[in-house]
C-alpha cells in the first residue's frame, strides 16, 4: 500500500512538472526572444550552448547512487547508507568545483574574441558575466542533484516533481517581470534559473532534515565506497 501510494503521487505530480515545464517553454522562449532583440537572444543561445560541455565533468554517480542507497535502505543499514552518500558526494564536489574554476580561468582570462570570434568583442561585459553565472548554476545544480538522487532511492520522487513544477511557475512570473524592467541576456539566465536552483536548494535541506544520513560528514567518507561508485557510474555514462 505505500509503495503504491508513492507511485500514485510520483505519477501525477510527474504530469503536473511536465505541464508546468512545458507552458514554460512554449510561453518563456518567445517572450525572451521579443524582449531581448535577435542579437540578445543569440547571445543567450550561445551562452547557453557554451557551458553545455561542462556536463562532460560529471561522474555519473547519481542512478549508482539511488540503487545502492535503496537497497540499503530498504535492509536498514543505515550507517551504509551514510557512506553511501559521503563517499559519493565529496567526488563530486571536488570534481565540479575543479570543472568551474578551470572554466572561470578560460572566461576571465582568455580573450572573448579568442573564443568566440571578433564579432562579440562589443559583447565582451555580457559574454563574461553570463558565462560565470552559468558556471555558478552549473556547480550548483551537479551537487544538489545528488540529494535528488538520494531522494529517489527513498522513493520520494514526487517531492522533486512538485519542487520542478513549483519552480516553473515561479521562473514564468518572474519572467514576466523581467520582460518589463530588465531586459538582458544575463537578467534571463538569472529569471530562468534561479528559482529553480532556490527550490532546489531548500529541497537539499529537507532531504537532510528527513534523512540525516544524507548529511555529508567526512568522517563516513570510504575510499572503496567511492571507488565503486565512480566506477559504475563510469559503466552508466558510457552505456546512456
Amino acid at each position: 500500500e505505500f509503495r503504491s501510494a508513492r507511485f500514485r503521487y510520483a505519477v501525477g505530480s510527474s504530469i503536473a512538472s511536465k505541464i508546468a515545464t512545458v507552458a514554460v517553454q512554449i510561453i518563456a522562449m518567445p517572450v525572451a526572444a521579443l524582449s531581448l532583440g535577435a542579437h540578445g537572444f543569440a547571445l543567450y543561445a550561445m551562452l547557453t550552448a557554451a557551458v553545455a560541455w561542462l556536463t562532460l565533468s560529471n561522474l555519473g554517480v547519481g542512478p549508482v547512487l539511488t540503487v545502492r542507497l535503496a537497497s540499503a535502505h530498504a535492509m536498514g543499514k543505515v550507517e551504509d547508507e551514510r557512506k553511501i552518500f559521503s563517499s559519493a558526494f565529496f567526488p563530486s564536489l571536488i570534481l565540479s568545483s575543479l570543472a568551474s574554476r578551470s572554466a572561470l580561468l578560460i572566461i576571465w582570462l582568455v580573450p572573448i574574441e579568442n573564443i568566440f570570434g571578433p564579432l562579440y568583442v562589443a559583447d565582451i561585459s555580457t559574454m563574461r558575466s553570463g558565462l560565470t553565472v552559468f558556471v555558478a548554476i552549473f556547480y550548483l545544480h551537479t551537487n544538489l542533484s545528488l540529494f535528488e538522487y538520494a531522494q529517489s532511492g527513498y522513493q520520494e520522487q514526487y517531492v522533486q516533481n512538485l519542487v520542478s513544477a513549483f519552480s516553473s511557475v515561479i521562473s514564468l512570473l518572474a519572467l514576466l517581470i523581467f520582460v518589463k524592467f530588465y531586459p538582458t541576456p544575463v537578467g534571463l539566465i538569472l529569471v530562468l534559473n534561479s528559482p529553480v536552483v532556490f527550490l532546489r536548494f531548500c529541497n537539499a535541506i529537507f532531504v537532510m532534515l528527513r534523512h540525516s544520513h544524507t548529511r555529508p560528514s567526512l568522517k563516513a567518507f570510504r575510499w572503496y565506497v567511492c571507488k565503486t561508485l565512480m566506477q559504475n557510474g563510469a559503466v552508466y555514462s558510457l552505456a546512456g
